[in-house]
């Protein structure tokens, strides 16, 4: 996954502390939310000496410094609800859209009226 996003920990970092939604696009943040690390992942990283910082593989390298974001699942989640918010926000003005003139035929359908009429009547 970190190979096919071509960033780096510091620069996927920078981005979310400035949200920045240039540098980290909806499917690099789609790819992101997929390996948030675990509490226990970064408990174990935490546990790794220092001293064997330059042994770790890339993966444990990006996760230990992701792990310095505070909150940093949280702010990958918000970054991608910012990034599909118009996408959102475009479906619920459909969705208004489409009632309010099924809510009109309603309201202006005679035979809707006809039939309302009959029910009543029983």
């Amino acid at each position: 996954m970190l190979k096919a996003i071509k960033l780096d920990a510091k620069s996927i970092k920078k981005a979310i502390n400035d949200v920045d939604a240039n540098i980290l696009p909806r499917p690099i943040l789609q790819e992101l939310l997929k390996f948030i690390p675990t509490d226990e992942e970064l408990n174990a990283l935490k546990a790794i000496p220092e001293s064997d910082y330059n042994d770790l593989a890339f993966a444990e390298t990006f996760m230990l410094e992701i792990s310095e974001i505070e909150k940093y699942g949280d702010k990958l989640q918000a970054l991608y609800f910012m990034e599909c918010f118009p996408e959102y926000e475009y479906d619920a003005d459909s969705m208004i859209a489409s009632l309010q003139g099924a809510s009109e035929d309603i309201k202006n359908s005679k035979k809707f009226r006809d039939v309302l009429q009959v029910l009543f009547i029983i």
